[in-house]
């Protein structure tokens, strides 16, 4: 049994927190991007005095 995943994987097949792990840093590091993006946004948005409101 599993023999045929392990030629997908030369090192052996990962094991299920190797997975879970690696589809976590996945997602976080897509999702980092996104929080970049957005601080950029705000600090433009909060750096325009002429609506104090907006300011952060």
């Amino acid at each position: 049994m599993g023999q045929e995943n392990d030629d997908q994987h030369p090192a052996g097949r990962p094991d299920e927190t190797t997975l879970f792990f690696s589809d976590i840093e996945r997602a976080f590091s897509e999702r980092l991007k996104f929080l970049q993006l957005d601080s950029i946004v705000c600090f433009i948005v909060s750096n325009d005095k002429s609506d104090p409101e907006i300011a952060l």
